[in-house]
């Protein structure tokens, strides 16, 4: 290690730590926002999918008592039963 210098105080080391710092600081803001911002999606995707499930059950009632008339299970009030589109109950 060579002897400082007369007038050396290191202080393009602390700038640079401190640089360092703040960017650190800044790249956890960032993905701190973006996991914030993915949740949001994933929770937008579910009640897309909550939406159009509950769409689909509805068009399906629909359709089974416009084609099978008096003999459709949902013709009857209160509707008895529960649908299953692709395989998840809605209901």
């Amino acid at each position: 290690m060579r002897p400082r210098r007369k007038g050396e105080s290191g202080f393009v080391l602390l700038v640079t730590i401190w640089l360092l710092l703040l960017c650190a600081a800044m790249v956890a803001v960032l993905m701190l926002q973006g996991h914030q911002h993915a949740l949001e999606a994933a929770d937008d995707g579910d009640r897309l999918k909550a939406r159009l499930a509950l769409e689909s059950a509805v068009e399906m009632v629909i359709g089974d008592i416009l084609f099978r008339g008096p003999g459709s299970r949902w013709i009857v009030v209160p509707g008895q039963g529960q649908v299953d589109v692709g395989g998840t109950p809605v209901g």
